[in-house]
């Protein structure tokens, strides 16, 4: 009977901690709904609409970051199997097995903190989500606000800085470059950690050959292509982006709630 009873009460505990999570999510929304929020970000002076991002560039990150991105409904079962196990294996919250829609979740609403409280709350907001804006809204979303280090968000702002070019003129190699930056914006920062980016970028180059999304000239290009990675005189006389801290950002300050409500976290 006392076994019973404990159980019972792990239950109700269970229970309410996810029930506050999910109303949690939904109070975000509601307090600041994503139609609104769109509407507003793509208003931003640089930002990119779904039209002025190069086919290519959208290419990379949807083969790169979610290639399922088109077909699922802001989820993705099985890199959420994968990322637990992953997790399991290391003892600790390192893999969230994120779609696009997810990101975008996270990057607008949510702290950067790795917890699978935060992972249902982006979940309830990533669902919501999806059954108000188009998938190419959400996806022109997370180009434009995903943090690609150096205080740098969005990809024309990651465009200028990095090659001091306008999206329009990226060629395929520095797009490819920008989509490798998505993966780890500080620890594999072409500027601060150039070993570290290259590694990054031979890895994802050898999945996209292995899984016949490029073509071997394609490979041979882009590989060839890094002498032109980083504007080395842009990069030294950009006094911003040279005293940034390293560290990525706990909140998202340019995006989203937490520019007016930067102490709201998750439980």
């Amino acid at each position: 009977m006392y076994v019973l009873i404990v159980l019972l009460i792990l239950v109700i505990i269970f229970i309410g901690y996810i029930s506050g999570v999910v109303i949690y999510g939904l109070t975000l929304v509601r307090k600041r709904p994503i139609e609104a929020l769109y509407n507003e970000i793509s208003k931003e002076e640089d930002y990119a609409g779904i039209d002025m991002i190069p086919k290519k560039l959208i290419q990379y990150i949807v083969q790169m970051e979610d290639e399922n991105f088109y077909e699922h409904k802001g989820y993705d079962i099985s890199a959420i199997k994968r990322a637990f196990k992953r997790n399991l294996h290391a003892k600790k919250t390192m893999y969230g097995g994120s779609t696009i829609s997810q990101q975008v979740a996270k990057n607008l609403y949510l702290s950067f903190k790795k917890s699978y409280s935060r992972k249902l709350a982006e979940l309830v907001i990533t669902l919501y989500m999806e059954k108000r804006l188009r998938k190419d809204d959400i996806l022109s979303l997370y180009i434009n606000t995903s943090y690609f280090g150096m205080g740098l968000y969005g990809v024309s702002h990651a465009a200028l800085f990095y090659f001091n070019t306008g999206l329009e003129d990226l060629s395929n190699n520095q797009m490819f470059l920008i989509t490798c930056m998505l993966s780890a914006p500080t620890k594999g920062n072409p500027v601060t950690y150039p070993d570290a980016f290259v590694r990054i970028r031979d890895i994802r180059l050898s999945c996209l050959l292995e899984a016949g999304k490029i073509d071997i000239e394609e490979y041979n290009n882009i590989l060839a292509g890094q002498k032109d990675c980083i504007d080395e005189k842009l990069r030294l006389k950009d006094e911003f982006c040279s005293n940034y801290s390293r560290d990525i950002p706990i909140y998202n300050y340019r995006f989203g709630l937490h520019r007016d409500y930067s102490k709201v976290t998750i439980p």
